[in-house]
C-alpha cells in the first residue's frame, strides 16, 4: 500500500483517507486495508454515511481513515455540498464475518483486489438463476455444433 513511517507522503499529524467500494456484509478488501494500515498507523477506522436498509445492498462505499493523531470523533458532518454525516463502524464491522486475521496484508507487489472483491461480481454457486443455466447450455450446444479445428465452413455450411 505504500504507507510507511519514513515516507514523505503522510505528514506528521496527517490523515490518510480512502473511499472503498466493497461487499456490505463482509468487506474483505476493507478488512485487508485496515489490517495493512494498522501495521503503521495507530488509529484506523471505517466509516459509513448511514446504516444500510433492512435489505442491505450487495455493495456499499466505505470511507477508511488512518492517522496517529488520536481517536476519531463520534461522527463527521459534511461542511460543504449535500448534508451528510458519517459515523465510525470499525468495531461492529470487524466483529462480524471473516476475522481480521484472514485477509492478507497488502504490499506494493501484492494487492489481490479481484480476489477480495469477488463477492461484488459473482454469486455463490447455489444462487444461479434458471436463465444463467439455460445460457450456459446454449453456449455448450453451439460449441459442440461448431466445425472441428482446420475444417472450413462457408456461410455456416460444412
Amino acid at each position: 500500500m505504500g504507507v510507511h513511517r519514513g515516507d514523505a507522503h503522510l505528514a506528521d499529524g496527517g490523515i490518510y483517507l480512502l473511499n472503498v467500494v466493497d461487499a456490505y456484509a463482509d468487506p474483505l478488501l476493507v478488512k485487508a486495508i485496515v489490517k495493512t494500515l494498522r501495521r503503521e498507523l495507530e488509529h484506523v477506522h471505517v466509516w459509513l454515511e448511514r446504516e444500510p436498509a433492512p435489505e442491505p445492498p450487495k455493495r456499499i462505499t466505505f470511507v477508511i481513515s488512518a492517522t496517529d493523531t488520536g481517536p476519531p470523533p463520534v461522527q463527521v458532518a459534511a461542511r460543504r455540498g449535500f448534508r451528510r454525516t458519517w459515523r465510525p463502524v470499525t468495531g461492529e464491522l470487524l466483529a462480524r464475518g471473516t476475522p481480521l486475521s484472514d485477509p492478507p496484508v497488502l504490499r506494493d507487489d501484492f494487492v489481490p483486489v479481484e480476489r477480495l472483491v469477488r463477492a461484488l461480481f459473482h454469486e455463490p454457486p447455489g444462487n444461479r438463476s434458471r436463465s444463467q443455466g439455460s445460457h450456459r447450455r446454449a453456449v455448450r450446444r453451439r460449441r459442440a455444433a461448431a466445425p472441428a479445428p482446420g475444417q472450413a465452413t462457408c456461410g455456416g455450411l460444412r
